[in-house]
């Protein structure tokens, strides 16, 4: 991509851990000055009977495939900077929902 004359920049990060996501988003912001777009596609499963799965478990999964949506999706917040007229819809879990912070 940089040979095509792309800014590619990449940061590794836990997104299970606040100050990583508030870093990571403190550092593209300064790099960028805005967001066109925030993709949240971390996650895992585990597969296994109900039953034979412990509750740390179950909290392991949310924390990665839940709350780390929440915790970029909130980083992001004001952020984007969308064109005059344009109108962007953001989402968690596959929900639609209207602009960010209203």
């Amino acid at each position: 991509m940089r040979e095509e004359g792309l800014d590619v920049w990449g940061r590794a990060g836990d997104v299970t851990r606040q100050e990583d996501v508030d870093a990571l988003f403190a550092e593209a912001l300064d790099r960028f000055g805005g967001l066109d777009v925030l993709v949240n596609c971390a996650g895992r499963t585990d597969r296994g009977k109900v039953l034979d799965t412990t509750p740390e478990d179950f909290e392991s999964l949310l924390t990665l495939n839940f709350l780390a949506t929440v915790r970029c999706t909130r980083a992001a917040r004001g952020a984007f900077d969308p064109a005059p007229g344009a109108h962007r819809q953001h989402g968690i879990a596959g929900r639609e929902i209207g602009p960010l912070g209203g």
